[in-house]
């Protein structure tokens, strides 16, 4: 498996490697590179709302489901209750403030997804230079790639937290999000929020297993615990 990195290249290399047999992940830097669809976080409820994962709401990729190892996650808003540097009135998944020990994921179900993409940063308590990780896995729980992006986490509310995003040739069943700010911690040191998802969807329908890879997720988050 392989992780490409490209930028002035395009579309056009995501489509040479959609040919190929080989698995393989194409980071892309901007919503207009990953597609066309997206899916609002306000769809699981307005700013505020608690959500006991995993939870799954309709949206653009059929079905998303969100989940998190200590089965908590929020529904916030920046300028309301998140003072971060996402563009006002954005509806975001967040992590609670101060835990540092956690990572969350995002599935898909009912539509093959083959591009991800999302604005990051860390929870609203801490500010300053940080790493947003996004790592793409497969329905059979297989890590098809990792994509990483640096930013600087402000309270400015200027729509300038950074984007991470990636295509894939194979479907993506779900996604895990961490960020590393400094903070010792498991995985990767800090609490996150990230924005509307920008989704590549495909129309022929994936399989309904799909649905468990919330599931598939946290087994993977167990162990990542126990390393």
């Amino acid at each position: 498996m392989r992780v490409l990195r490209y930028g002035a290249l395009g579309l056009g290399l995501a489509i040479a490697l959609a040919a190929s047999a080989q698995a393989a992940v194409v980071q892309v830097f901007s919503r207009a590179d990953v597609g066309n669809t997206t899916f609002s976080f306000g769809s699981f409820g307005p700013a505020g709302t608690f959500l006991s994962t995993p939870a799954f709401a309709a949206g653009g990729p059929g079905t998303v489901g969100v989940s998190a190892s200590n089965g908590s996650l929020y529904i916030k808003q920046q300028g309301t209750d998140w003072n971060g540097n996402f563009a006002p009135g954005d509806f975001l998944l967040a992590q609670a403030d101060d835990d540092r020990s956690d990572t969350f994921i995002v599935s898909f179900a009912g539509k093959s997804v083959l591009g991800v993409g999302t604005q990051i940063q860390p929870a609203s308590g801490f500010y300053g230079t940080f790493t947003g990780n996004m790592e793409l896995f497969s329905a059979g729980n297989a890590l098809l790639g990792t994509v990483s992006v640096t930013g600087d986490s402000t309270s400015a509310g200027d729509n300038s937290a950074p984007f991470i995003g990636a295509i894939s040739n194979v479907p993506i069943a779900f996604v895990a999000f961490d960020v590393a700010t400094g903070f010792p911690g498991f995985p990767t040191e800090g609490d996150l929020a990230i924005n509307d998802l920008t989704l590549r969807v495909v129309p022929e329908p994936a399989s309904i297993a799909i649905l468990g890879a919330t599931l598939l997720g946290l087994g993977v988050l167990r162990r990542h615990r126990r390393v």
